[in-house]
């Protein structure tokens, strides 16, 4: 019975062990975008493939495998009716475990199963006071590539790209989307020189210049869209943050469309992720300037921004998806297919 004992507590070490080096392996990562938030581009790239994830976790993700397309838990895929291959090792994510229950008369939790009869009418009559509190614990998810799925079957399970539409149509399925979910859109000249477009919080419209190539009015669209889901509302944010989560909403979308990101929304991403971290120091008390309470500072900033931005884009980017095609040929088979057809002719 000893012996029973102690392997699992062994078990359970190991596990708060690892679940510290997660933590620590995410705040890393974090702090490492400090130093070179053009990194966070390839960070954004990745993350338009996932939904359902978490920040934490699709940070956790690609820390482990900057390769995953589609991930699931081993009893997704079971479910589904495929297996993952023998032998693979999965990735590690951290699960959220909400415990409800109750503080008794003596001052002491108690989970609400383990709750008598008598104490289960005391808390729903509001005698006993509820509690809840959330623990966390590992969780393990394997990618499609690892299971025994085909890949003619893989777009049963996420979009695997679009189609090579010009880039004027993809704007124009934007402008359609922005129009009929979040606000008008007027295409009209700026006063002032290089002002692309603008989100006008107090009238929920957004304004284009008429005179943008294909590209950068697609990409305007994005970041202004970004801007008309996350800022309508005053949050108190300062300019750069707005900027920040902007350009992050609209690096993931413009990804997820299939397009390469240009150097011009790198630069731009970079400088405002650079003005946000001065902000942040900034508004520090004197007495928390310290080196390491700064950084803290500055990761937990980007975690809540980060958060914000990927609840945003979970939410529309799958009725976007919906209004674009889905790509059949690869853009290398398509170059191949045109060649052999000119060939023929």
């Amino acid at each position: 019975m000893s012996n029973k004992v102690d392997r699992t507590e062994d078990w359970k070490e190991k596990r708060e062990q690892e679940l510290f080096l997660l933590q620590e392996k995410l705040e890393n990562m974090a702090d490492s975008y400090v130093d070179d938030p053009v990194d966070l581009v390839e960070l954004f790239a990745f993350s338009s493939k996932f939904y359902k994830y978490s920040t934490r976790n699709t940070m956790l993700i690609y820390l482990q495998n900057q390769h995953a397309t589609f991930v699931g838990s081993y009893t997704f895929f079971k479910k589904e009716g495929y297996s993952v291959r023998r032998g693979e090792k999965g990735l590690k994510i951290i699960l959220p475990m909400r415990t409800e229950g109750f503080i008794t008369d003596k001052g002491i939790f108690k989970k609400l199963k383990d709750a008598t009869p008598e104490e289960k009418r005391a808390v729903e009559s509001g005698k006993l006071t509820k509690k809840a509190y959330v623990n966390f614990k590992l969780g393990t998810v394997f990618d499609i590539t690892q299971t025994n799925i085909s890949r003619e079957d893989y777009p049963k399970f996420y979009n695997p790209g679009y189609a090579s539409l010009e880039h004027r149509k993809l704007a124009e399925i934007v402008e359609s989307y922005i129009k009929d979910n979040i606000c008008p859109v007027t295409s009209e000249l700026f006063t002032g020189a290089g002002i692309f477009g603008a989100y006008y919080p107090s009238e929920n419209k957004i304004q284009i210049a008429p005179d943008l190539s294909d590209t950068q009015r697609l990409s305007t669209l994005l970041h202004e869209m970004g801007h008309a889901l996350m800022h309508r509302e005053d949050n108190g944010l300062s300019r750069s943050h707005k900027e920040f989560q902007a350009d992050a909403f609209s690096i993931m979308t413009f990804t997820k469309i299939g397009l390469d990101i240009t150097p011009s929304q790198k630069r731009h991403l970079s400088v405002a992720y650079k003005k946000m971290l001065e902000d942040v120091n900034k508004s520090l008390k004197p007495e928390d300037a310290t080196p390491e309470k700064a950084k803290a500072a500055l990761r937990n900033a980007l975690f809540t921004d980060l958060d914000v931005v990927y609840d945003k884009y979970s939410s529309h980017m799958k009725a976007l998806d919906e209004r674009v095609p889905v790509n059949i040929l690869s853009p290398m088979q398509e170059f191949r297919q045109k060649e052999q057809t000119g060939q023929e002719r």
